[in-house]
């Protein structure tokens, strides 16, 4: 009698699951046919063509004979979309809780359009991801990104590669990641962004106070040695920092030529400022790439992962960042800090090279973790 019962249980146990999987599968197909439903009026409403990858999605879940997937993600490339277009999208999904992603690709809309991104995006907590790559966004339309940094609790992942936004733009945009004191943003890329040296200042300040961003992508852009200089005085007061990616930013090992005025010895009263080439050398000075590097090494130090390819930092610079692995080296050995690995350009000597690779490798295993697409090369 007892196994009997038990076998009543398993299936009417089974009979429950299906029923609810049934259930769960009847609720997503009404929900996809309110949300397409919605979007053509939307789209009547506010005047606008429905966009025909959004629309596809839509339908393809529909006839999904495997059952529907909620459509966690809107993807859309190559576009031109009037503020009408993202209103209608916007309204459609703005009670969707099924809404994890924003991916526009080679996608430009005014500053209008991005206005109406930027409000959806600050009431809509369950996008955690927004991608706004090659999309022609100016320092101007850099404010409305600004702003969804600044009042966004849900976004994790910020991607916003190949866009004109300049010193003053990227500045505005970290400045937004600083304001907001509930950012949970994790991973945060701007690579070709045309972002000069001072723009590593506002950076900066948000790493020194942020406690959630884990992973930074600045390739491509105009550091130079000024930035790194910059970014040196606050990564030591930064304990989540792990990858950091700085390559092809013109890192070249030596002083900023934008050094300030000294006193010339033949004009009291007056300054001018003297080329660097006849600059005389102040004493115990540290290149920024020197200063930058000594904080990497303290203990306090997060970052696991440092990409600096493209810069060509010759072997003085090599010196320094082999000085800066075996420190941390010697604090991962006293389990004061983590291993890390730092990729390089092969512009420096053989042995230096080699050194700096059999210190990556010594640490690979020890958490720190390999940049995407990074490879250790073969010296020629």
């Amino acid at each position: 009698m007892a196994g009997k019962k038990g076998g009543g249980k398993k299936a009417g146990g089974k009979k429950q699951k299906e029923a609810d999987a049934a259930a769960a599968t009847l609720l997503k197909i009404t929900q996809l046919k309110e949300l397409k439903g919605s979007y053509a009026s939307n789209c009547k409403f506010f005047v606008a063509e429905p966009q025909a990858p959004l629309v596809k999605r839509i339908e393809t879940e529909l006839k999904n004979a495997d059952g529907p997937e909620d459509i966690d993600k809107i993807i859309l490339g190559s576009l031109s979309l009037a503020p009408n277009d993202i209103y209608s999208m916007t309204t459609t999904f703005d009670r969707y809780s099924a809404l994890s992603g924003l991916y526009l690709w080679k996608t430009k809309t005014d500053l209008k359009g991005l206005e109406a991104l930027a409000s959806f995006l600050c009431t809509h907590p369950t996008v955690a991801s927004l991608h706004l790559m090659d999309c022609q966004i100016t320092p101007v339309a850099a404010r409305h990104v600004q702003t969804i940094c600044k009042t966004s609790v849900g976004l994790r992942a910020l991607v916003v590669d190949h866009n004109p936004l300049g010193t003053e733009g990227l500045s505005a945009i970290f400045a937004g990641i600083q304001e907001n004191p509930a950012s949970v943003i994790q991973k945060a890329s701007f690579r070709y962004c045309e972002a000069g040296s001072t723009a590593a200042d506002a950076v900066g300040a948000a790493l020194a106070s942020n406690a959630t961003l884990t992973e930074l992508q600045l390739d491509g852009n105009f550091l130079g040695d000024a930035g790194i200089g910059l970014l040196a005085r606050y990564l030591r007061s930064n304990t989540t920092l792990k990858s950091l990616f700085i390559a092809a930013n013109q890192i070249s090992n030596v002083f900023p030529s934008a050094a300030p005025p000294i006193p010339t010895p033949y004009l009291t009263g007056r300054t001018e400022p003297i080329p660097p080439s006849s600059r005389p050398p102040l004493p115990n000075a540290q290149t920024p790439l020197a200063q930058f590097c000594a904080a990497l090494a303290s203990e306090n130090g997060s970052l696991t992962f440092l990409d600096l390819r493209g810069n060509h930092i010759g072997n003085t610079g090599a010196e320094h960042v082999l000085e800066m692995l075996k420190s941390r080296k010697a604090l991962l050995g006293g389990k004061q800090a983590e291993g890390m690995m730092v990729y390089v350009t092969e512009r420096m000597s053989e042995d230096l090279f080699e050194k700096i690779w059999e210190l990556n490798d010594a640490m690979a295993g020890s958490g720190a973790k390999k940049g995407k697409g990074g490879k250790k090369g073969k010296k020629k």
